[in-house]
């Protein structure tokens, strides 16, 4: 049998980051809705309140796709005068390969920005090459790859400024993966070491562990779990070493209504408050 498509680099923790990130909005009120005109075509509408800040966002997105020749159109406009569109192209050159032009237009100042970005996958590699377009600073230049042999995966993503002929960064990752296990170690710029350890214990219950270290001798350290309560609902909860205890629950409320409700509570500084509240509802049609 062939081997498995290794993931991409970004992706190799990809499972254990979720279960410290999904299903939590800490200080967060967020409404999103979804509707897909036809199988082809989608429009998306968000808007969240930062209780922190009171900022008020909002975003408006429409995503068409032509699945016969391997094209996808998406366009974006957001509250803060930030206008993105994005063409992707997908196994057109051979199969395997991706390639996604994204513009990104300012109205008020008329900034633009644009990126180029590339990937090939198959098996026992997952790589690519994105370009950052900056008009007056120089194109920067992102390199990423991913080898993988029965679980074990290595990967390296390197980035370089041609305009200071300079690397600006180079991390490396060590991982394995099986069905119901991962874990991978990562190295950052040689001076920020972390880890990440996840398993599925069981049909109803995940568990993760994140770790951390620079050296400024900062130390990470979180525990993060997902319980399947049944195909509606699911409980989220994650704590750290300073302290902090979050706390979400999602639930389906029919086919097309989700709720999430989700609390950080910092227990080092429970009588002082400043804990945290969120909701997110999302209406898919």
């Amino acid at each position: 049998m062939p081997e498995e498509i290794p993931p991409s680099f970004d992706d190799i923790p990809k499972k254990c980051k979720d279960l410290f990130k999904k299903g939590f909005h800490f200080g967060i009120y967020k409404l999103e809705v979804e509707n897909k005109a036809s199988s082809d075509i989608k429009f998306s509408t968000e808007g969240s309140l930062n209780s922190d800040t009171g900022h008020l966002s909002g975003s408006f997105e429409v995503e068409k796709k032509f699945p016969e020749k391997g094209v996808k159109i998406s366009e974006k406009w957001e509250s803060d005068n930030k206008i993105n569109t994005a063409l992707t192209f997908e196994d057109m050159l051979t199969k395997g390969t991706k390639a996604t032009m994204d513009i990104t237009f300012f109205p008020l100042t008329s900034a633009k920005t644009a990126k180029l970005k590339t990937s090939y996958k198959r098996e026992h590699v997952n790589g690519g090459i994105n370009v950052d377009v900056d008009m007056e600073e120089g194109p920067k230049l992102h390199g990423h790859i991913v080898t993988g042999y029965k679980g074990w995966l290595v990967g390296v993503e390197s980035s370089f400024d041609t305009a200071k002929s300079a690397l600006m960064k180079t991390n490396f990752i060590v991982g394995y993966q099986a069905d119901d296990i991962q874990v991978h170690t990562k190295i950052q710029g040689y001076s920020d070491f972390s880890g990440g350890y996840y398993h599925k214990l069981n049909k109803n219950s995940e568990i993760g562990v994140d770790l951390g270290w620079n050296i400024d001798n900062q130390v990470r350290f979180g525990i993060g779990h997902k319980y399947t309560i049944d195909n509606k609902s699911h409980l989220n909860s994650k704590v750290d070493n300073n302290g902090h205890i979050g706390i979400g629950y999602t639930h389906k409320l029919s086919d097309a209504i989700t709720l999430t409700m989700s609390s950080l509570i910092d227990s080092k500084n429970f009588a002082a408050g400043g804990h945290k509240v969120g909701l997110a509802v999302k209406f898919e049609n």
